[in-house]
């Protein structure tokens, strides 16, 4: 939900970035317009994202990173898989490439940062809040191969290439079941394709 490797200085009016497609997606009960760059991991969200959704935008199934340039405000996913960091010097940078800024410091993982007149952060991560399941092992293995299910289900894009660890293997044998194999009958991706699946 962020540009990628750009700088915001908090003098800066303006975000210049790359010509887009003006798309629009729904976030909650609120409507965001959204402009998707070539690159489909990176958009921008034009709307008040601190206002409306601070206690939920860390409770979303994804990987993002964001920043809503009218309040200074910026964070990234609970797990932190998108980069973002920011650095104050003579005042507030934030870039998702360490080399664009001098000093940065990354930004934590499920922590909502705000500038106002100094840096104030807050700690929304729904991952350090969680409590200890007391399923039986057969309820536990239906809840895990549910929840990878909706997880392959959710993504538009499914594709696995060259897997070799359990957890790859694990999310082949899944997709095998919406899946299907695109080359020659008798080439090398197909006979390995068959057997890993």
């Amino acid at each position: 939900m962020y540009v990628n490797s750009i700088a915001l200085n908090a003098d800066v009016n303006a975000l210049s970035y790359r010509r887009g497609k003006l798309t629009r997606i729904e976030f909650d009960d609120n409507i965001l317009y959204v402009h998707k760059l070539a690159d489909n991991d990176h958009i921008i969200i034009h709307g008040s994202i601190y206002d409306a959704h601070t206690n939920s935008i860390f409770d979303k199934d994804g990987n993002f990173a964001f920043l809503d340039i009218d309040n200074l405000t910026f964070g990234r996913d609970a797990l932190g898989t998108k980069p973002l960091y920011y650095s104050i010097e003579d005042k507030l940078a934030i870039a998702s490439d360490p080399r664009a800024l001098d000093n940065p410091i990354a930004v934590e993982p499920g922590m909502l940062y705000q500038y106002k007149d100094s840096l104030e952060i807050a700690d929304l991560n729904p991952l350090r809040n969680i409590n200890p399941i007391e399923d039986d092992e057969d309820d536990a293995k239906e809840n895990i191969l549910r929840l990878l299910r909706e997880s392959i289900d959710k993504r538009k894009k499914r594709c696995i290439i060259g897997v070799s660890g359990i957890d790859s293997i694990i999310l082949a044998k899944i997709a095998k079941e919406r899946s299907i194999i695109v080359c020659m009958k008798d080439s090398y991706d197909y006979i390995y394709a068959k057997k890993i699946a």
